[in-house]
């Protein structure tokens, strides 16, 4: 079985169980985006072929961060895929104090455009740090790439042996 985690709805793929506070059905909750942080009404440990995260881990709650990421993992089942989507904190300081972007460039990378008051991203992460957590857990890097195009983004893939 393949995942989608995303609070984008244009990504909504054919092939994928799209897990989304915007794609129905999905829990009440007082946070609509607690559908994202604990993934364990949705899926059994180890049942998952891929799971692809797009979109949503800017969205967790700081202290909930390592405890999710530890969840989604934990649903990838042996041979299985692990791919994340995200904007890079570390890239975009670094041209931040380039001068190649200015502090209204750097808050919209962070926090998002903010018009939806429901979901304002949370927090930023770097490369080189969901690389350890993939590692730590025990995930082959299979790739790990930064795209710019502007948006200092990048794309990390893992698999569990």
């Amino acid at each position: 079985m393949k995942a989608l985690l995303t609070v984008n709805p244009n990504y909504l793929y054919e092939d994928y169980r799209v897990i989304s506070p915007l794609v129905p059905p999905w829990k009440a909750s007082t946070d609509p985006l607690a559908c994202l942080s604990n993934l364990d009404s949705e899926f059994d440990i180890g049942e998952l072929d891929e799971l692809s995260v797009l979109d949503a881990l800017e969205y967790i709650h700081p202290a909930l961060v390592d405890a999710s990421l530890q969840n989604w993992l934990g649903k990838v089942g042996h041979g299985g895929l692990v791919r994340f989507d995200c904007v890079d904190l570390r890239e975009i300081c670094l041209k931040f104090q380039r001068q190649e972007i200015d502090l209204n460039t750097v808050n919209l990378m962070i926090y998002g455009d903010q018009t939806n008051p429901l979901f304002l991203r949370r927090n930023a992460l770097a490369l080189n740090d969901l690389v350890m957590c993939l590692v730590t857990a025990g995930f082959t890097i299979t790739k790990r790439h930064l795209y710019d195009g502007g948006h200092c983004r990048f794309i990390l893939e893992g698999v569990r042996p």
